[in-house]
């Protein structure tokens, strides 16, 4: 009998099933490993990555005017903390529930009301109104 290599994995490794949402997203602490400017460290104008994050905010709250924002998979929550202080509201919605709590847990530290963070599933309908924003980001 021929024996794949998946088979000899699932017979003499027996690993959890799980999507990929569980396996990547919601066993991390930080997905970006607390390095994010603003959200873990203080600007610093003598960084240009700083510099280059704060302008693609900027652009973007520039373009859409501010308003209602959607941020898809906010992951540790840029740029939706990042442009919440100049918008109406800013909603993230993420497949993970780790990375939800993890974008709450920093609104809170940074003292930012104006954002709410939604849990949907992979392909779930997301629980919004058609036209209820003016402006989607995902970064």
């Amino acid at each position: 009998m021929i024996q794949t290599i998946l088979d000899w994995i699932k017979k003499e490794m027996r690993p959890d099933m799980c999507d990929s949402v569980e396996f990547i997203y919601d066993h991390m602490d930080s997905q970006s490993g607390r390095i994010l400017p603003v959200i873990y460290q203080p600007f610093d104008p003598a960084k240009r990555m700083h510099w280059c994050d704060r302008g693609a905010c900027y652009d973007f709250l520039y373009a859409t005017g501010g308003g209602r924002l959607l941020d898809f998979g906010p992951g540790d929550g840029w740029p939706s903390l990042i442009t919440a202080p100049y918008t109406d509201e800013v909603i993230g919605v993420d497949a993970s529930r780790r990375r939800v709590e993890v974008c709450r847990e920093n609104a809170e530290r940074m003292g930012i009301k104006n954002v709410g963070f939604v849990h949907s599933p992979p392909g779930a309908r997301l629980p919004f109104d058609n036209d209820s924003f003016d402006g989607a980001m995902a970064a």
